[in-house]
């Protein structure tokens, strides 16, 4: 197996929220996973004719010694690739007892050590083990042990020699056998199907080309579990959670809503179908303009033999029948459906799959050709398990040929980035005034917030996601003791899911940012409780509600200046992380982020993924890609490149809501029109055509001069190259100057007469509001 793996983390400082499996670590010895436990509703099963899910996990405990052995002290040239997280090398250890060996006798492993700086790298490192260490299927690859040794997290997974169905498809000089592509979709859809069909559905969420591994066969297998999620349960159709995975590949639905169905799983497969077909990748930003999305581009193609016939891969040609292409049509054609009820099951995919290599006779070819799919040493071991490869590796070979009519293929794909995971909390040592030097934060127990919230009371619930529940609390206002209800000061208690992964990581980031950093544009963090397996934060209470509340929930239109007023104070929030001495990319900024107090002045909240910003000379650091679509900066989403001027670029698509009163994405718009920022950024240029786009509701509240320069600062901030955006702090004086000039006859600067806001909509502090809203991942869900 080709792996990668990380360097080191503090996993060991949460361990009380841990359920590793091994029957002998001294951590968790004796213990099921927390996974085992809620997916386990039978005695052992065999689950499918291939597939089991274990009773207890089979894995092998390591000493941190060992594993050093085995890798000959995780020697430079012993590695296999490396990523934010850290790094993966390739060790030996023997068949039998699974035992460190000598280098180049016995087996062959991959061996993953964490990064101890990484926050999201602890969480996947222990999603991998709940998830591999109970699963068993011959297209899922295997994990054989671990170790959890002081702030050591490592992860040893079988070696996969013949790399990832992406190096194959977009890395090699020749092209990859037809026979040879639909025998691994094959086997990446018997192990997407084995895990839906569990007693308690597992969700990839995950699934592309460069997570199908290849063992020495070309059989496919499954890696990389750090995102997977439990389906839903007690008749729910699906799971809302934060929204991540590699952009190109995750469901439409997905994307708008944060709305999760097992069917979503489907999606991706008919994305990386469609790949197979046409050797072109999901997402391409260097292709012209409209075929940056290869389904978007694409799909019209698939319904007709004549265009199924165009768009197939030219180096194939005369490898597969006319009849096998339009049978592949069909079925990505209905994987890609936009509404997942139409999608087939995988069980189904699998079927026609099958009937699909069996139909396919092509005289004078012989079923599968290893000689043109040898690799080399080097190529196919790279961005496998979620890990970026070395130098040697991320040399890209240009492919000789282009598709008439069609640009020729990407080699520059790096969806599969997820570099520098950096952890807030070693922030504090290097950073500077204007931040804390420690932390000013009441530590509550559980029971005090529980009084507080009137025991969790269902009435007081405030909004609940992926990750848990916001509730209506109240505190007394000097010592910030808990209060009777109604009396004291009112605060918002955020309890996360006992079940949660993810949300634990975003506690812990929301904590380490908060806790450090004042200014009157952020959201403040009054208190937090960490008891047993409880953990809540306490922030002050935002009374106006969020800006996305008054832009698109309320039936009257929210006036101008107020507007302008909100914008200014978000700006002030983003420019002061931004001139920070280590700056902080935000990362999720959008309207439902930004909190209102009585005065409607604007506060950053939902720290969940901030980051630190780019050191040591570097331009942008390197992550998987998370946040909110129609919100992250193109460069982001193609490459992973995380940019301080990637906020910029969701500022601005902020300001074109502002301007427009329409959401960033709306999938019930007219085809062209479903993101805002493509629809109408070219309108924006024009004086003429900027007056046309502004919200009808507002009419009469502003100057046309006020128009034409807030268009000209949101065209500049949703530039496509983030190196010709402006600086946070030149886009608030632009905005302060407009707030200046804006003087409009008879109406008074602010109308709040009509600013009545709901109590029930009064907080959205990093989660999902209690009513349906379009943009789901609001700050913590999972």
């Amino acid at each position: 197996m080709a792996a990668s793996t990380n360097n080191h983390s503090n996993g060991t400082e949460f361990s009380s929220s841990t359920t590793t499996t091994a029957a002998t670590s001294n951590s968790s010895a004796g213990r099921r996973s927390q996974f085992s436990e809620a997916i386990s509703e039978s005695s052992g099963g065999i689950i499918t004719d291939s597939g089991q899910l274990l009773e207890s996990p089979n894995l092998k405990v390591y000493t941190f010694l060992e594993l050093s052995t085995a890798t000959k002290n995780f020697k430079p040239d012993s590695m296999l690739g490396q990523g934010g997280f850290g790094k993966v090398y390739r060790g030996w250890i023997d068949a039998k007892t699974l035992l460190p060996s000598k280098a180049a006798s016995g087996m062959i492993v991959a061996v993953k050590r964490l990064n101890s700086e990484s926050v999201q790298g602890y969480s996947e490192w222990r999603s991998e083990i709940n998830f591999l260490g109970t699963l068993s299927h011959p297209n899922l690859v295997k994990l054989l042990g671990y170790c959890r040794e002081d702030k050591e997290l490592l992860l040893v997974y079988e070696f996969m020699p013949k790399g990832s169905l992406e190096n194959h498809l977009f890395r090699r000089g020749e092209p990859f056998p037809w026979d040879l592509r639909i025998k691994i979709v094959i086997g990446a859809a018997r192990g997407l199907a084995f895990l839906h069909g569990l007693p308690r559905e597992v969700i990839y969420r995950d699934f592309k080309a460069s997570n199908i591994l290849l063992d020495s066969n070309y059989d496919a297998r499954l890696s990389d579990f750090g995102l997977a999620k439990l389906g839903p349960s007690q008749e729910k159709s699906h799971v809302t959670t934060r929204i991540m995975g590699t952009y190109g590949y995750a469901a439409p639905e997905y994307m708008a809503t944060g709305h999760l169905y097992v069917k979503s799983d489907v999606y991706a497969f008919g994305v990386v179908l469609l790949e197979i077909m046409t050797g072109l990748r999901a997402h391409n930003t260097k292709r012209p303009n409209g075929q940056e999305s290869l389904v978007d581009w694409l799909r019209p193609d698939l319904l007709s033999k004549h265009g199924v016939k165009h768009i197939m891969d030219k180096g194939i040609k005369g490898q597969y029948s006319s009849k096998v292409a339009a049978e592949m049509a069909r079925i990505t054609l209905s994987c890609i459906e936009l509404d997942p009820k139409n999608r087939p099951p995988m069980k189904e995919v699998v079927d026609v799959l099958e009937n699909i290599q069996r139909i396919n006779v092509v005289p004078d070819r012989s079923s599968t050709k290893p000689a043109v799919a040898s690799s080399s040493r080097s190529s196919p071991h790279h961005y496998q398990y979620g890990y970026r490869a070395g130098a040697a590796g991320a040399e890209r070979r240009k492919s000789p040929r282009a598709s008439p009519g069609r640009p020729r293929r990407t080699t520059t794909a790096t969806e599969q980035t997820t570099a520098s995971e950096e952890e807030a909390n070693s922030w504090r040592l290097r950073a500077r005034v204007p931040v804390l030097e420690s932390p000013n934060l009441r530590v509550y127990s559980f029971l005090e917030l529980k009084t507080a919230t009137e025991g969790f009371k269902q009435d007081l619930m405030l909004g609940e996601g992926g990750f848990g529940r916001v509730y209506r609390g109240w505190i007394h206002a000097e010592t910030l003791a808990p209060s009777k209800g109604g009396s004291g000061m009112t605060v918002a208690v955020k309890r996360l899911s006992s079940e949660s992964l993810q949300g634990f990581e975003e506690w812990r980031t929301a904590f380490n940012f908060l806790g450090v950093l004042s200014h009157p544009n952020l959201v403040k963090l009054l208190g937090y409780c960490r008891e047993d397996k409880e953990h809540l934060l306490v922030y002050e209470f935002m009374p106006k509600g969020s800006l996305e509340y008054h832009l698109f929930q309320r039936k009257e239109s929210f006036p101008w200046d107020l507007r302008i007023k909100i914008m200014i104070g978000a700006a002030r929030g983003l420019a002061f992380l931004h001139g920070l001495q280590r700056q902080v990319i935000y990362r999720d900024f959008k309207p439902s982020q930004i909190l209102l107090d009585s005065n409607y002045e604007a506060k950053l909240s939902g720290f969940e993924l901030a980051k630190l910003g780019p050191s040591q000379g570097n331009s942008h650091v390197s992550t998987r890609v998370m946040g909110t679509f129609g919100y992250a900066a193109p460069e982001y989403l193609a490459t992973g490149h995380l940019y301080v001027k990637s906020d910029v670029y969701a500022f601005g698509v902020v300001l074109l809501e502002v301007l427009t009163g329409l959401r960033a994405i709306d999938p019930k718009r007219p085809r062209g029109q479903e993101s805002l920022v493509d629809w109408l950024r070219p309108k924006l240029s024009s004086k003429h055509k900027v007056q046309k786009i502004i919200d009808k509701g507002i009419k009469g509240q502003y100057s046309s001069k006020v128009v034409t320069e807030l268009g000209r600062i949101t065209l500049s901030c949703t530039e496509p190259d983030p190196k010709n955006r402006p600086h946070m702090k030149e886009v608030l004086d632009v905005l302060e100057n407009i707030q200046c000039i804006n003087v409009v006859p008879g109406r008074s600067s602010i109308n709040s007469a009509v600013l009545l806001i709901p109590p029930h909509v009064t907080v959205s502090i990093g989660i999902e509001l209690a009513q349906p809203e379009l943009n789901v991942s609001v700050g913590g869900l999972e």
